[in-house]
């Protein structure tokens, strides 16, 4: 009897506990933060729409330029080395000194193609100068090969 009744002390306790906390009120859980966030104005929300947006476009804007100098660079260092070929050109003789002056106005021919290419990549604006850039990074390509090409023929 005596396990009885220690039994029935150590439930009672447990069972009063129950009782009382589910007879507690709750309080309110908080909304979860993108509820709260739902709740911003609309001309907060448009703000934030433009500030990110401007800071996108400026992104693009420092990226085209890095790109234009970059490529100004190379076509600089291109026209170095055209010079030098003109150079060679002038000590050489016969018909060394056609073909060179031959290979060169074929290079100067495909400089003109990637300056105009450029051209137009350095007025485009900041969010479509990308579609532009394969086709300068293509002619840029294409002319250091041919001036490759042409140095190889010539050494």
């Amino acid at each position: 009897m005596k396990k009885g009744k220690f039994f029935i002390s150590m439930l009672l306790p447990v069972v009063l506990l129950t009782v009382f906390l589910t007879a507690c009120p709750r309080q309110p859980e908080e909304p979860p933060a993108e509820q709260e966030e739902s709740h911003e104005p609309a001309e907060k929300i448009e703000q934030d729409a433009n500030e990110l947006g401007g800071k996108i476009e400026s992104s693009l804007l420092r990226a085209k330029q890095e790109y234009e100098t970059m490529l100004e660079a190379r076509l600089n260092e291109f026209d170095n080395k055209v010079n030098e070929l003109k150079d060679k050109a002038k000590s050489s003789a016969g018909t060394v000194q056609s073909e060179m002056n031959q290979a060169i106005a074929e290079l100067e021919e495909k400089r003109e193609e990637v300056r105009k290419k450029y051209e137009e990549l350095k007025s485009a604006s900041a969010d479509s100068w990308e579609s532009l850039k394969d086709g300068v990074d293509a002619a840029v390509d294409a002319l250091g090969r041919s001036y490759d090409e042409a140095l190889s023929h010539f050494k």
